[in-house]
């Protein structure tokens, strides 16, 4: 068994909507002196059609990297997305793709770490090499590609290897009640940093009434998205999960659990949209370690 830990990123989908400035700050301090260093950002977030909110999280991490001086935080900005209606309508030609890239520079500086590809339903093979020698050319060996909903990784496998680039960073969802790792299992064979996002599943409780009105649930999904996914026999098996292994506190410790316990990983997001819910998560990480030593992971079946 492997008792290493997973690297984790700070999320930010919800930032500029329930999670305002102060407290988006506060969660960096937070993350920051616990030894977070990977952060994800997006053009499109938050989600909120509301377009004088547009790219206020990239903003949010900019505006708090120079305000502290911070240099070695490793950023991911995903790029694509026209507006922040939560919708795929997308702009991700060779000539965005550098534009994207110098936006991010301008934004994190030494911190930019990666440019994201983010929802491409594209197939067709000089789009994509188009897009992706644009990118490479801008590379550097502190900066990285990466993918977020690919919709033909077989596409994207092809075109990486023709131009040589090797050395990829991709977002794959993967919880306790869904997973896309097969899916893209092909991409593989590359030098890969897999990273899993939405790890609660969306921010999945036990029960409706555990939701609060700044829910993610609430505030995104759909009125039947909890029953939907919240089936009784996932409820059972969490149940268990949970009474097995004490140290779980709430579904939230579960599902980073459950991510550790994914050796395909390389790390994966966290969202707190409090700074309570980033200080539980690094007293549980601190007892991740000891769990592990335990060989409890073996119990959570994927």
């Amino acid at each position: 068994m492997n008792t290493e830990m997973k690297e984790i990123c700070l999320g930010t989908s919800l930032w500029g909507w329930t999670v305002d400035r102060l407290e988006a700050f506060r969660i960096l301090d937070s993350f920051y002196s616990g030894g977070g260093r990977f952060v994800d950002t997006a053009n499109n977030y938050p989600l909120n059609g509301r377009h004088d909110d547009f790219r206020k999280s990239p903003r949010y991490v900019s505006e708090w990297i120079k305000s502290t001086g911070v240099k070695d935080l490793k950023v991911t900005f995903k790029f694509g997305s026209l507006s922040n209606i939560n919708q795929p309508v997308c702009d991700l030609s060779r000539d965005n793709a550098l534009s994207q890239f110098e936006l991010a520079q301008n934004y994190f500086a030494e911190s930019f770490y990666c440019l994201m590809i983010h929802w491409d339903n594209r197939s067709v093979p000089c789009q994509l090499s188009d897009t992706l020698a644009g990118i490479e050319s801008k590379l550097t060996s502190e900066t990285r590609l990466g993918l977020s909903g690919i919709k033909y990784p077989q596409a994207y496998l092809s075109e990486l290897e023709n131009i040589g680039l090797n050395q990829v960073d991709i977002q794959v969802k993967h919880n306790f009640s869904t997973s896309d790792l097969k899916r893209y299992s092909i991409l593989n064979k590359l030098n890969l940093r897999t990273w899993a996002y939405g790890i609660s599943a969306g921010g999945i409780r036990l029960s409706e009434d555990d939701y609060d009105e700044k829910s993610y649930v609430k505030v995104v999904r759909s009125q039947d998205y909890h029953s939907s996914v919240m089936t009784e026999a996932l409820k059972k098996k969490l149940l268990k999960w949970m009474d097995d292994i004490e140290e779980i506190e709430n579904l939230y410790h579960l599902s980073m659990l459950f991510s550790e316990n994914t050796p395909e990983l390389f790390g994966y997001l966290v969202a707190p949209s409090t700074l309570s819910q980033m200080e539980s998560i690094w007293r549980f990480r601190k007892k991740l370690s000891d769990i592990s030593r335990l060989g409890v992971y073996n119990g959570l079946e994927q």
